[in-house]
């Protein structure tokens, strides 16, 4: 299959043997040459197939999209095979798009991981529910790290279920002006954070050439009413927020409409339905 672009092997019972058979290819064949796309989520590849997962990478030399959802990855999946994962990783220079999310990394080996990614040509990271548990607190400073390396090319990136607070916002909120590529943050399902981090987030913004084009707080603790200025500053730096809260008041929506004209704007939309409030603004 030397021509095979993109490949899905998702949901297969796929193991660490399977993989190295995968990564082997056929004898005196180069398989994979021209593979840009694979994904091999909710498959069980435990902590022990980072061999076997650097090999493949190198017989990729084309790979822009990388899947690893719910692998069942923990604490020593980078650390006990820093070495290979770590070099496969840099030399992946074609990689775009990295997929480890609902995988247990836990803080430690989270920053290991980050260190060793392409940082000057990944734009889409993904790392929902990657927390060891409730107490992971020091998870958002090797985040921080990687979006203030030189060069950091990022555009979007997601942060959602990693039991995340205020705090970690605050620190995150610290290194948004050294990454301007970042576009896309998504922090949703973290209960923690309130509407202090969206003040801070909009401030923060303010400091940059340019806001978000996508903003996600659904699942979050904001909690209404938000007030008239604070509207002002989400139209002026955000394209499109998405709020699913409980707490947003009848004066949320009333101030979202009198920031609308009249007449809106081609692609300018609001939906509010029940607990859910979207604004989007092209």
């Amino acid at each position: 299959m030397p021509s095979l672009a993109l490949l899905d092997l998702s949901s297969n019972h796929l193991g660490p043997e399977g993989l190295r058979q995968l990564a082997m290819g056929l004898p005196g064949q180069a398989t994979l040459q021209s593979l840009e796309e694979l994904d091999l989520s909710m498959n069980p590849l435990g902590d022990g197939c980072g061999q076997a997962l650097a090999s493949l990478l190198r017989t990729c030399p084309l790979l822009s999209t990388l899947r690893l959802q719910a692998c069942g990855f923990g604490p020593s999946f980078f650390p006990s095979h820093q070495t290979a994962l770590g070099s496969a990783f840099q030399d992946a220079e074609h990689l775009k798009t990295l997929s480890l999310s609902y995988n247990a990394l836990g803080a430690p080996s989270l920053a290991r991981t980050l260190q060793s990614l392409p940082a000057r040509t990944l734009l889409h990271l993904e790392l929902s529910s990657v927390a060891a548990g409730k107490g992971d607190s020091g998870l958002m400073e090797p985040v921080v790290q990687y979006l203030a390396k030189e060069g950091c090319a990022l555009a979007h990136l997601t942060l959602s279920a990693n039991h995340l607070g205020d705090k970690a916002v605050r620190d995150l909120c610290r290194c948004l002006s050294l990454c301007p590529s970042l576009i896309s943050l998504d922090l949703s399902a973290n209960p923690e954070i309130s509407c202090v981090s969206l003040e801070e987030l909009l401030s923060a913004l303010q400091k940059r050439p340019q806001g978000l084009s996508f903003l996600g707080l659904s699942g979050c603790a904001i909690q209404g009413p938000l007030g008239l200025d604070l509207w002002d500053k989400i139209a002026a730096q955000l394209r499109e927020l998405q709020l699913c809260s409980r707490r947003l008041c009848a004066e949320d929506r009333d101030a979202l409409r009198q920031l609308r004209p009249s007449r809106p704007c081609p692609g300018e939309c609001t939906l509010d339905h029940g607990s859910k409030l979207f604004f989007r603004r092209l």
